[in-house]
């Protein structure tokens, strides 16, 4: 399917096997005229000091196929470094018929911004994403080309040329706006790209690894390593999926629920991310997101990885080979990384060593199947046959675990410096699953808690971050006949996601800032349609955002949007939280 739509069970199953094709955003006087997308996330605090912006696409087309847009950007002679912040803006626009469609950026060929479109509902939209990319100062020092890719397609159904227009805007330091502290250093891990292929991401089938090599400053403080991942095709919606060995005997998608992005250099694992289950605008049900997207479908930020404790490894001025690889993936991912690294300014080298290494090769992950009162833990590679086409359920029950503990030490001119990082995660899946009539229930959670402990003269810091990851979606797809009009099916769904996360950090065993934020999305839609052609005679959706923010300084943001039938109903910003 591509970047589409992920449809119940029994949907895909016909879509897979070519039974019909539902058009994703279909034209016809039932489907609602839509405002332009809208998110409840705050807007970036722009410094009021003097700006210079650069235009590093303007109207960028984007029709078919990998055919990238290129650009260039040159640092603005008016603003020199350092900044007190750097900002992306990115505005899209498309008009006709289109699927959703994956996008990036890239300076050089370090990614900027991952982002995914909106489905357009035929009269056309904009749509605007802004991002604070100051990390990237050091690389934006210097003259960079530009690489932006949209994988869209346009043929005599989806008519839809997306168009893009980028900038960078540039805000002087000052003394109410001072420059904050950033890498000094950004090393893009990244592909080459093979012949007729532009993009520096690495695709990773089932089992692939992309890999890179990388040399590394030899005076190296801290280091850390963003990786930008996104799902595709048969793995889009990883978390609703079954088994191998049952998927393929029902023409679904397999490899279980659970994915684990694995980040290993020359041979060591020495990260992992559990992915964020990000929805694109054409899943589940289109005509939930028209007008309010998923959590983060337009700015897909990266997951960040400390290497901070495997410096004495890799700070030697030699070749290290980074590789990225899937546990699970049953399509393809895209994926490429950003090294953000930190260094001596005052030593031309530093020295350290990796002290603790608990890190196991593989996660811990149960599968348990249930038909008829009757359990059995299974392999992602065992068939237990569910009940095919009749009244029974099937529930998959899936669970992952690790716990993680790496610590090193770094001496540079500042003395010596311990980071010691402990990690625990958490996963549960739960989906039942009926054939008969392409009903299913998923029930989804990830936590994940990281402590940071680093140690040097000035004291001992600790950070504590959990975040937390709960989903639920409940979706059927009902076919129906009756005297006088032609077959058609009904496809009910609704989807809550919510992205938590609470922040603790302390100097030497006090509190010095806390902070929380929950950014929760939930909607309901009913798309019925042709079950011949595809095309719709009655859609109804109606989504809700809830963003807020709290920290123990007092700053606060909560933010309520509501939209029916692609239209804001309600929007509130409270005055005080």
């Amino acid at each position: 399917m591509g970047m589409g739509v992920r449809l119940p069970v029994l949907a895909l199953a016909l879509m897979i096997a070519g039974a019909f094709l539902l058009p994703l955003a279909p034209a016809s006087a039932a489907t609602p005229a839509t405002q332009n997308p809208v998110t409840a996330g705050p807007p970036i605090a722009r410094p009021t000091t003097a700006s210079c912006s650069a235009t590093i696409l303007q109207n960028a087309s984007f029709k078919s196929g990998y055919t990238p847009a290129f650009g260039k950007f040159m640092p603005p002679a008016g603003c020199p470094s350092p900044w007190a912040k750097v900002v992306l803006d990115w505005t899209g626009s498309v008009a006709g018929n289109q699927f959703d469609r994956i996008g990036a950026i890239w300076l050089g060929r370090t990614e900027v911004l991952r982002t995914s479109t909106p489905e357009p509902p035929g009269q056309g939209i904009t749509w605007h994403v802004a991002k604070d990319v100051t990390e990237y100062a050091a690389m934006l020092s210097q003259p960079q080309n530009v690489t932006a890719i949209i994988s869209n397609s346009v043929n005599s159904v989806d008519t839809g040329v997306i168009y893009v227009t980028a900038m960078l805007t540039f805000y002087e330091a000052s003394s109410m706006f001072p420059a904050t502290r950033e890498p000094n250093a950004v090393v893009p891990v990244s592909s080459t790209g093979a012949p007729g292929f532009a993009a520096p991401w690495f695709e990773l089938n089932s089992g692939g690894t992309g890999q890179a090599s990388v040399t590394l400053p030899k005076n190296l403080v801290s280091a850390y390593l963003e990786v930008y991942a996104t799902p595709h095709s048969c793995d889009e919606a990883w978390y609703g999926n079954q088994t191998t060995v049952f998927a393929k005997e029902n023409g679904l998608c397999g490899g279980t629920a659970f994915r684990e992005v694995q980040v290993i250099i020359d041979g060591q694992l020495v990260g992992t991310v559990w992915p964020f289950p990000v929805i694109y605008t054409g899943a589940w049900n289109p005509f939930l997101w028209q007008t309010i997207p998923g959590v983060n479908a337009f700015n897909i930020p990266p997951y960040k990885i400390n290497l901070t404790p495997f410096i004495g490894l890799i700070d030697d001025g030699l070749k290290h080979t980074v590789s990225f690889t899937v546990v699970n993936n049953f399509s393809y991912w895209r994926i490429d990384g950003n090294l953000l690294l930190f260094t001596d300014q005052a030593s031309a080298s530093t020295a350290g060593a990796l002290t603790t290494y608990q890190v196991a090769a593989q996660p811990n992950e149960l599968v348990v199947q249930t038909i008829g009162g009757f359990s059995q833990t299974v392999s992602p590679s065992t068939l237990f046959q569910c009940s095919g086409y009749g009244a029974e359920l099937c529930v998959f029950g899936t669970t992952a675990s690790r716990a993680t503990s790496v610590a090193g030490y770094v001496n540079s001119s500042l003395g010596k410096s311990a980071t010691t990082i402990k990690q625990t995660m958490s996963f549960t899946n739960v989906q039942t699953v009926n054939l008969q009539n392409g009903v299913e229930d998923l029930q989804g959670a990830e936590v994940i808690t990281t402590m940071t402990t680093s140690v040097n003269s000035s004291g001992t810091f600790t950070q504590t971050t959990a975040v937390s990851y709960p989903i639920s979606i409940t979706s059927a797809f009902l076919e129906f006949t009756s005297s006088g009009r032609s077959p058609y099916f009904i496809l009910p769904a609704a989807v809550n996601q919510t992205l938590d996360q609470n922040t603790t950090s302390s100097l030497n065993g006090k509190t010095a800032f806390s902070s929380k934020f929950s950014d929760s999305v939930r909607g309901q839609a009913v798309w019925e349609g042709n079950l011949v052609t595809g095309a719709s005679l009655v859609t109804t959706g109606k989504t809700s955002e809830v963003y807020s923010y709290v920290d123990s300084t007092g700053g606060c943001f909560a933010h309520t949007l509501s939209a029916s039938q692609g239209a804001v109903v309600a929007d509130v910003v409270a005055k005080g939280c």
